[in-house]
This record gives structure tokens, sequence and C-alpha cells, in this order.
């Protein structure tokens, strides 16, 4: 309390000093208590000077400090960036001339992130991936980093690392990730390069080991189904007294003996297509007598199955053509079969053949043979040139294609040719061939 009142008496006597009103000043003591409450005033100043010139001086260097992780971390990657997922927005940092820029730009998904990736690694790091190891890394605060081929300004697939880095915010109670992105070195490159291709010889030997599997159950099933068809009705032949139905049973055994041959000589004609031991040669031939008698044949199987066949042909540039009229007339056989076997009675089979161009000594044969009575989803028409896996049901029997269709699509790419199905809008199932024939130098 005295101190107060001391204080009180100086603070008015310096009121009075600056009032004027010199001869009222108290004596030496007011002085020396005025000059030391001056002088706390300026160690006070002093004090708060210092101090922050020590804090902005702080400040400084952990900017800088900041500023040369950042610098740091540029150099060191190609890209990076802060992905703010809840707000949809990514903040990338670029060094220019040395100045820090920072560019905001909107996301709408994980693809807005990384570039298209390479076919072998979309199927392995697929947007749920990408998008789950955003969230993983957000929520632990962690890193998820992966190596994939992304597709460059070039047009070609690179190597890339990226990294995701979870980050937390204290102040505003969220979390963000860093995407750091950078190219692959060489040798890291080529061993990648080596691991890719191993998984995928992998898959395909995997996939290939499981084609084969299938293939030999389907095949050794529709052998013991048509073995036992065979021995069925050669038990009723036997106990059979009615000469009429013995012979539908010898005929019903005789039609399933050909079956099983032709699916032999199928599997045979595979194996030799795919050990490269099937000779193509290359003759001179007269197309419009192939294709004569080609429909003077299946006329006569149409008749018999109750279903309509036409063929029509426009008239050809080059008649004779140049090439392997064996595996033509193998080609046409399987592909007429097939479509005599999926259409019903009373049914149309639409044939139609044309010189579609001649180019570099030439001539492209197009055949269109449309199934009219075999209408199919398009799931199936995919699977059309699989082993087994077309198939209708025919009363109680189930008919399938076989391997027919598969040596056929074989055969003509091994004469350089392409084969085609689709369900032509649903007036039923159709395919198409194009073959290429050198010509002979006869014009018709």
């Amino acid at each position: 309390m005295e101190i107060i009142n001391t204080l009180g008496s100086q603070i008015a006597g310096w009121k009075a000093l600056l009032a004027g009103e010199a001869g009222n000043l108290p004596p030496l003591p007011f002085l020396k208590t005025g000059a030391e409450i001056l002088l706390g005033l300026l160690v006070l100043f002093f004090i708060a000077y210092r101090f922050r010139t020590h804090q902005l001086r702080r400040e400084r260097k952990m900017r800088y400090r900041i500023a040369r992780m950042i610098a740091h971390l540029c150099d060191t990657y190609e890209s990076l960036e802060d992905v703010d997922w809840k707000k949809q927005k990514v903040y990338r940092y670029r060094f220019v001339d040395g100045d820090l820029q920072i560019q905001e730009r909107d996301i709408d998904g994980v693809g807005d992130l990384i570039g298209p990736l390479h076919p072998g690694d979309a199927l392995k790091y697929s947007e749920e991936y990408l998008k789950g190891a955003i969230e993983k890394a957000m929520k632990t605060c962690s890193q998820v980093e992966f190596t994939a081929r992304e597709k460059g300004t070039d047009g070609e697939f690179h190597w890339k690392s990226f990294l995701f880095q979870g980050l937390k915010n204290d102040k505003i109670h969220s979390r963000s990730c860093l995407l750091l992105k950078r190219g692959v070195d060489d040798s890291h490159c080529a061993e990648m390069e080596k691991r890719a291709q191993l998984s995928l010889d992998m898959n395909e030997a995997r996939e290939a080991a499981q084609a084969k599997s299938e293939f030999l159950n389907r095949f050794s099933q529709d052998t013991r189904e048509a073995l036992r068809d065979i021995m069925g009705n050669l038990t009723l032949t036997k106990d059979e007294v009615d000469p009429q139905r013995r012979k539908e049973y010898m005929d019903e055994s005789q039609e399933k003996v050909h079956y099983l041959m032709a699916m032999i000589e199928d599997v045979k004609e595979l194996s030799d297509i795919e050990n490269g031991n099937l000779e193509i040669c290359s003759e001179e031939f007269n197309v419009d007598g192939t294709l004569e008698k080609m429909n003077q044949l299946f006329q006569k199987e149409a008749e018999k199955r109750g279903i309509s066949y036409s063929c029509t042909v426009e008239p050809l540039l080059y008649p004779h053509l140049i090439g392997d009229e064996k595996r033509l007339e193998q080609v046409l056989l399987n592909l007429l079969t097939h479509a005599l076997l999926f259409t019903d009675k009373g049914q149309k089979v639409l044939c139609a053949v044309r010189q579609k161009l001649v180019k570099n000594k030439k001539a492209a044969m197009e055949f269109t043979v449309l199934c009219a009575g075999m209408k199919v989803p398009q799931e199936m028409v995919d699977k059309a040139f699989l082993p087994f896996e077309l198939t209708r049901q025919v009363g109680n029997a189930r008919v399938h294609g076989g391997l027919g269709l598969v040596v056929t699509q074989r055969l003509v790419q091994l004469l350089g040719g392409q084969i085609k199905a689709d369900n032509a809008e649903g007036r039923g199932m159709r395919y198409i061939i194009e073959l290429p024939f050198a010509f002979a130098s006869s014009v018709k």
C-alpha cells in the first residue's frame, strides 16, 4: 500500500512538473524513483524487442528449412502433390526459378491423380485398390507404395514409383495425403519388366493348363456319351425284331461314329496347327468351281434336314486364284456344317460370296454365312470360337459345336485371314470370313 501511495505521489509530481509548477516539486527521491521507472520500461521494451526478433528469426529459419525440404522432395520426385481427399482438391508443389509455386486443382476421383496405367498393371492396381491405398494412408498416417507402368506424354508406358504418405493436421482435425511420384532407374526398370513378363507368362501358362483341363473334360465327356449311345443302340438292335427299327438304331449309331471320327480328326488337326506340322499349298484353282461343288453338296444336305439353303455369288473379277483350295474347302465345309447343325427345320441358311478388294496383288474373298434360325445372345456369340461352348437344346438332347469352329478359326488365321461372329442385329448367328489370295493374270 505504501508503494502505491509513493508511486501516486511521484506521478502527481511529474504532472506538476509538466504543468510548470516547479516550485511544488517533491524532493530528490522523486527524481530517483522516476528514473528507475523509466529504466524499467526501457528494459521491458528491450526484452520484448529481443523476444520478437528471436521469434521472427526462428520463423524465417523454419520457413527456410521447410522450403529446403520441399525443394529436396521436388528434386527427388517428379511430382509432389498434397491430396485433400475430403474436399476433392490437389495442391501441387513446384519450384520455378527458385520460387515455390503451389497449383490448386479439383479432382473427381483416383483417375485424376494417376495417368493411364498399362493394361497388365491396371488389373492389379484398379481404382478400388488405389482408393483403398489413399484411405489407408490417411487413416494410419503411414506409407503405401507400389510400382506400375504409367502412360507418358510420348504415348509410351514408363515404370514409375508411387508413394502415398498420410498426413495429420491437428489444427483442423482432418487428414490429407501426399502423393510422391518418380521414375524408376534403368536397372530397376529391367528387373520390373522381367517380373511383369514372368507374371504374364505364369498367368498364360495357368490359363492354358486350365483350358487344356476343361478341353479334356469336355472331350472325354462327349466321347463317353457318344459311346454310350452307340452301345445302347447296338444292344437294342440285337434284341429288335422289326427291320425298320433295327435300321433306325443302326443309322443313329452310324451318325455317332461319324461324329466321333470327325472330333478325333479335329483334335489331330488342331495338334498339327499348333505344332506347325500343317502344310499350306499354293496352286491355281477356279473359285467358281469350288463354290459350285460346295453348293451342290450342301443343297442336298439341307433338303434332307428340311432347311432352306441358298448361296449368292457376286461376279468375280479374278475367278482364278492361287492358294490352298483344299483348306478353303475345309473352312467352308466346317462352317456350313456348323450352320446346318444349328439351324432348325424350316429355317434358312444364307451364304454370300464376293471379292471385297484387290490390293498388293491380293484378292480378298469375303464369305458370309447367316444361320437365320439360330438366334443367340451376345454373351454366347463371344464364346463362338471356344471348344464345346456354343450349344443348343434339341428335344431332350443338347447339341454343341464341338471343335469345328475352333479348327475353322485356326485355319483361317493360318491362311492369313480373319473370321468374326455376331448376331446380325437379332436376325441370327452370322459368320464373316475374309481370306487373301493371289490371283492369276487373267481377268473374267
